[in-house]
């Protein structure tokens, strides 16, 4: 039967052996590959791979500049001083606070565009996909904790809907659904194209 398995159905079940830390199933899934599906079996699972770090990066570093932001806008305003925070602490607070909404927008993004594209497109969990990186678990747990704010997420789409750019004139219900899909789709893009790629030498 893992003869029969194509070389996504293989991809699914190593990560999953991986995550568990089961080598004898890896060896098993490796030995019963067929010849002639090693090479493309071997560029699909690089590749996955490949993607699954990238996102840690992608989603550790945009949480850390994220709460960096936040420091350095609200800090000056809530530290411990006798004084009242000055009017030009406040503008600044004020003026800054797009770049807030920006990079929570951006966190939004990237953890639900990868979580749909391992889910839907590589048929694997997103937590299974990730915990290939020895940081996966972290930052999915801190991903999730800075995306759990309600009102983040209203502003975050209220931003997405002033900018013109992303959107037609037609009336978005869902601005950040819009943006996420995108980024699925150019995730898959960017697969195909490296995963042919590399599949022919």
């Amino acid at each position: 039967m893992l003869a029969e398995l194509d070389p996504i159905e293989r991809n699914r079940y190593l990560f999953v052996a991986q995550a568990q830390g089961k080598d004898f199933w890896i060896e098993r899934l490796n030995e019963t590959c067929p010849t002639e599906q090693q090479g493309e079996t071997l560029a699909f699972g690089y590749l996955s791979l490949h993607f699954a770090f990238e996102a840690v990066y992608d989603l550790h570093t945009t949480v850390l500049q994220f709460h960096l932001l936040e420091r350095q806008i609200w800090a000056p305003i809530f530290e411990e001083s006798d004084n009242l925070p000055s009017a030009e602490d406040r503008e600044q607070a004020s003026d800054r606070a797009d770049d807030i909404r920006a990079q929570y927008t951006t966190l939004y993004i990237a953890y639900h565009g990868n979580r749909r594209f391992a889910e839907d497109w590589l048929g694997i969990e997103f937590e299974t996909w990730l915990a290939t990186h020895k940081h996966g678990s972290m930052v999915i747990d801190l991903a999730e904790d800075t995306l759990d704010d309600p009102t983040q997420q209203q502003l975050a789409e209220e931003w997405a809907l002033e900018k013109p750019e992303p959107f037609t004139d037609e009336p978005i219900d869902d601005p950040l659904g819009v943006l996420v899909d995108r980024c699925y789709e150019s995730r898959i893009a960017e697969f195909e194209y490296l995963s042919g790629r590399s599949y022919s030498g």
